[in-house]
């Protein structure tokens, strides 16, 4: 699922720009998991485009489940076991002076999910941000 998002947005940033291709780069993670970057640059509508997916697992000590717990009662002794998988995409245009950029943000960890979209507006040293 989260490899046919990452193909459909490439898809569509190299339709509408009509001539740059992404160029890609796999991963892995030593530990569990790997993810995709890809990168189109010096296309006719994008300075640069990225749009990148990481699917990670592993096992996690209990320190550091315990800092991403809000619980009081008394955890397991043992390690636990983390699953967490996103896909990104940032996106810069320049266009009437103003270098735009577009960035999103989809990530699942274990039954949580968030989307984050920021639209940034840069003029001269000022970001300008749209939600």
């Amino acid at each position: 699922m989260i490899r046919e998002a990452q193909d459909s947005v490439c898809k569509a940033i190299e339709g509408a720009d009509g001539g740059a291709k992404f160029k890609e780069d796999v991963w892995s993670r030593p530990r569990g998991g790997g993810g995709i970057s890809r990168v189109l640059q010096d296309g006719a509508i994008w300075e640069k485009a990225g749009v990148n997916v990481s699917v990670v697992y592993g096992v996690m000590p209990p320190e550091a489940y315990r800092a991403t717990t809000t619980t009081t009662t008394e955890l397991k002794p043992g390690y636990f076991l983390f699953f967490a998988a996103g896909i990104s995409s940032v996106n810069l245009m320049v266009v009437g002076g103003c270098s735009w950029l577009a960035s999103c943000c989809w990530v699942v960890v274990g039954g949580c999910s968030w989307l984050v979209v920021v639209v940034d507006c840069v003029i001269d040293r000022f970001v300008v941000f749209f939600w």
